[in-house]
């Protein structure tokens, strides 16, 4: 046999093992076809869990939010491959900052979001979900920084978890009325007592809730903060006024009628 001859019969020999393989192949895919879909397969259970990146504003427009590092863990059970229960749980912090006289300051909340849906994705790049989501508030505090001189103001731990009847607007009234009429230009130590007493028992209802759970401005938030300022102010008139025992100026003692140098030639 010639090397001519030799090398048509290799060719001819290879070139059926490829008409071969390729027939093969036809007939595998023609036989997985006849199987489920691979799109058609889905897990019941899923975990996802990362971080997340919130900036989240107030709509009083002299603040300034500042971006916040928070995270979320999810968990999803499929009833079918286009619906899902979705729960988990979501941390979310928020900070702002704003102009406070000649100073900066930062309020920092923090909130934990425990959400309950149902998720419906129709295709493979489109999903939506319709459910409940419980906001429950951590904690938060208020930072002032003037130069490089910083103070932090705790808020009270659990203000946003109570509820109650007190509607911080009346204890203002309140609080407004005590002073108005025991601690008036015209005094005595019987209702200046009185009135620290009454003040006293405002701040104890007052200081235990916050009702609106609103992440963004929250009016009910902002009263009971400036409330808590009242109230300090408030006792700090009323010691001040018990104790100097004279008059001078727009503090008038009826029992006291006359001012006192030699005792009380200070400021309170």
């Amino acid at each position: 046999m010639s090397k001519k001859n030799c090398y048509t019969l290799l060719f001819i020999f290879f070139l059926g093992g490829v008409i071969s393989f390729a027939q093969g192949g036809k007939l595998l895919i023609q036989q997985y076809s006849k199987g489920p879909e691979l799109d058609q397969n889905y897990s019941k259970w899923s975990l996802r869990f990362g971080p997340q990146l919130s900036r989240i504003n107030t709509d009083l427009g002299t603040t300034s939010p500042t971006l916040s590092l928070g995270g979320l863990m999810e968990i999803e059970y499929r009833l079918s491959k286009t619906v899902g229960l979705v729960s988990g749980v979501q941390f979310t912090p928020i900070s702002y900052s704003y102009m406070e006289g000649d100073s900066t300051a930062t309020d920092q909340l923090k909130y934990i979001s425990y959400p309950l849906l149902l998720r419906l994705q129709p295709t493979s790049k489109v999903s939506f979900g319709l459910g409940l989501v419980y906001q429950a508030y951590l904690n938060g505090e208020k930072k002032l920084e003037k130069d490089t001189v910083q103070s932090f103001t705790p808020f009270a731990d659990g203000i946003f978890r109570g509820n109650g009847d007190v509607n911080p607007y009346e204890i203002r009234q309140e609080l407004t009325d005590t002073l108005n009429d025991k601690a008036y230009v015209y005094r005595n130590e019987t209702d200046l007592v009185d009135g620290l007493k009454k003040v006293r028992e405002l701040k104890q209802k007052a200081w235990k809730h916050v009702d609106d759970k609103a992440k963004e401005y929250n009016t009910n938030f902002a009263n009971v903060m400036e409330l808590d300022s009242m109230f300090r102010v408030a006792e700090v008139l009323l010691v001040g006024a018990i104790n100097r025992k004279e008059s001078r100026g727009a503090h008038s003692r009826t029992d006291y009628p006359k001012r006192d140098d030699e005792n009380f030639l200070y400021h309170t």
